[in-house]
């Protein structure tokens, strides 16, 4: 079993996020990829000596009458749209979903291979650009997205599979008293069996990402190979997976917190006069001024997303190495 200094790649790994500032853009992509004085709407109710008797009796009427005659304007309209338009708008809705699809495919496919290569590059001592590792990731893009309708496929697979062995027998047992014996068991070694198969799976994906990037394995092979090296070193990667997923989550969370503090004490007080006096709806100023901080709220919270998917990826990266070295030197 490969003995990983862990610290130590964690601090190599934060020394080449920091450095070199073009993995960011890969790091994005997939992060990306997996958030003035008011108007006159309350003066008017103050200054008019209340609201009528008349009209919580008359809301109702009035309110019912409007929505069935927009339902009928609404059915009227629907009915005198031809059925070949209904058909091309399916097909355009379905056809643009599919797009979106597929370029996000092609997108995560070109980052994960730029920036595989890219965190080798930087790991050597040399300067990745998106010049030097655009290419990689471009050639990799078709093995990639198979690799990734591959793992997909499988995972669906093993869903059905768990599924029907574990389905049909609480079918067959009827109204049996083994029935809720059953369930129990189902219940806890089914969902322990999808956990730990889930979590070998992902590790397979990890290496196999890398093998097919570094070097060159087609997708069946990469996947093959990798589910052998997860199997040979679960330990070891089930740590570097659990170190990632803590830091992950507490900078990621930590980062959110932070930026919602210090965004968040300025939109308050822009907001908090709109609640004097009765709510009125804000002025455009203070909308854009809000709109403005969401923004930066969103872009900076996509910033940290980056920035941890760039170190992310490059632990796995020095931890692929590690264990391939291991294996080399057992083989040889």
């Amino acid at each position: 079993m490969a003995k990983i200094d862990y610290s130590s790649l964690l601090s190599r790994s934060l020394e080449i996020t920091k450095s070199h500032k073009w993995l960011w853009v890969y790091g994005l992509v997939l992060a990306i990829f997996g958030a003035g004085s008011g108007g006159g709407g309350g003066s008017s109710t103050s200054s008019s000596g209340g609201i009528p008797k008349e009209v919580p009796r008359e809301l109702p009427e009035k309110t019912a009458q409007v929505l069935g005659q927009a339902t009928d304007a609404f059915r009227t309209w629907i009915a005198n749209v031809p059925t070949l338009n209904w058909i091309l708008l399916i097909l355009g809705f379905v056809f643009l979903i599919f797009f979106f699809v597929v370029v996000g495919l092609i997108l995560k496919a070109w980052a994960k291979g730029g920036l595989i290569a890219g965190l080798v590059e930087a790991e050597q001592g040399l300067s990745p650009t998106l010049a030097s590792t655009s290419p990689v990731g471009i050639a990799k893009i078709k093995n990639l997205i198979i690799l990734s309708l591959l793992v997909t496929g499988i995972t669906f697979g093993l869903i059905l599979v768990l599924g029907i062995f574990f389905l049909v027998p609480y079918l067959i047992l009827g109204n049996s008293s083994l029935k809720v014996v059953w369930t129990i068991l189902a219940i806890l070694f089914g969902g322990l069996a999808f956990v730990l198969a889930l979590v070998l799976l992902a590790m397979t994906n990890i290496y196999a990402e890398r093998l097919i990037v570094l070097r060159g394995f087609s997708p069946w092979q990469a996947w093959k190979k990798g589910l052998k090296l997860s199997k040979g070193s679960f330990l070891p990667t089930l740590m570097m997976g659990i170190i990632n997923q803590a830091i992950g989550c507490s900078v990621g969370c930590l980062g959110t917190i932070i930026l919602m503090v210090i965004l968040g004490i300025p939109a308050l007080m822009v907001i908090l006069p709109v609640f004097k006096g009765g709510f009125h709806w804000p002025g455009w100023p203070t909308i854009i001024f809000l709109g403005i901080l969401f923004l930066v709220f969103l872009n900076l919270n996509y910033l940290i997303r980056a920035l941890l998917t760039v170190f992310n990826y490059s632990n796995w990266n020095l931890f692929f190495k590690e264990i391939i070295k291991e294996e080399t030197s057992n083989e040889g």
